[in-house]
């Protein structure tokens, strides 16, 4: 989250794309991931992030109600 915070886009979304790729029972990446591509502008791939968290968070029966919220918080301003 730290490059996040410093605007260093693209190595944030290394990050997050890693965090997604290793996590098991965590959405936050995605969360996280949706939410820079939205920094940067680039809505279609926030959406395309941020559908894929709500989803990875339900497949995997995600007990933390808050990742899937903010998700779809986040998801309702990209359209």
């Amino acid at each position: 989250r730290t490059s996040l915070r410093l605007n260093r886009y693209r190595e944030a979304i290394a990050a997050f794309q890693q965090a997604r790729e290793l996590t098991e029972y965590d959405a936050w990446p995605f969360f996280y991931l949706g939410r820079t591509h939205m920094r940067m502008g680039d809505l279609a791939a926030a959406s395309e992030a941020l559908e894929a968290g709500s989803k990875f968070h339900d497949d995997n029966k995600c007990r933390n109600p808050r990742p899937r919220d903010a998700i779809r918080g986040l998801l309702a301003q990209t359209y």
